[in-house]
């Protein structure tokens, strides 16, 4: 488990404050009740600094590009994105003893390899794979993500047993979901090696399965990504002279 950042923060604050204090009424020669109000205002604003704030809620992206290089891209940034979020609550108590976050933190890196290759950005139309793979980087894992923000401020505002040991269960039912969620990467990365594809109802499919047998709770709207229209082209003039 890695350190908590914000213990480390309140650390750090506290040390600053007594070092502020001191150095204060020794170095100005301010009476120590005088420097002590100073030194608390320099402890917080270290303490806030080292102790990162919560991420907001990361934004879902609802209809899939046209393209496959598009969907790749977009797949490939919300995964970056998803990072940066869990990278903010890296550590947190909300975790427990799960390992979630850095469990988080490999599915979008794996999502981001796989979004860059070339055999799978080289296929022609966006296929079920490629469908997939931008509803899992652009849907699925920041659902999940946002359901561990909402915990982690619901951890910050509760201190019973009971209503923690609640979110010690939502947070394993995400672990659960999040690893069907890699098992699916998995079969996609398969079929860009073998050098096929399955179309995206076949993967929805195997996550019901996958979801059922492993007890997940179904948090995540399974339905095939809708897909952008492809773009209109206006009537041109036509150049054939007009009868009289």
């Amino acid at each position: 488990m890695s350190l908590r950042p914000r213990t480390i923060g309140l650390g750090l604050g506290a040390a600053a404050a007594a070092l502020a204090g001191f150095g204060l009424a020794l170095g100005l020669q301010l009476a120590l009740p005088l420097a002590l109000p100073i030194a608390a205002v320099v402890g917080v604003g270290v303490g806030l600094l080292a102790a990162p704030a919560r991420p907001s809620e990361l934004v879902r992206l609802g209809v899939m590009p046209t393209t496959t290089a598009q969907a790749l891209d977009a797949a490939a940034e919300s995964a970056a994105a998803t990072a940066r979020a869990v990278g903010r609550l890296r550590g947190r108590p909300v975790w427990g003893t799960t390992g979630l976050d850095g469990e988080l933190l490999a599915l979008g890196s794996d999502i981001e390899g796989l979004a860059g290759q070339p055999a799978l950005r080289s296929r022609s139309q966006t296929d079920g794979d490629v469908q997939t793979l931008f509803t899992l980087a652009t849907d699925y894992l920041p659902t999940i993500v946002n359901l561990a923000i909402e915990n982690d401020r619901m951890h910050a505002s509760f201190s019973g047993g009971r209503p923690r040991a609640e979110i010690a269960r939502n947070v394993e039912g995400l672990q659960a979901q999040t690893r069907v969620l890699g098992e699916v990467l998995e079969r996609i990365e398969s079929d860009v090696v073998r050098g096929v594809s399955r179309d995206a109802e076949q993967h929805a499919e195997f996550l019901r399965m996958r979801f059922a047998q492993t007890g997940a709770p179904e948090l995540l709207d399974l339905s095939v990504p809708r897909q952008a229209p492809p773009p209109t082209i206006p009537d041109q003039p036509s150049n054939r002279p007009e009868h009289e």
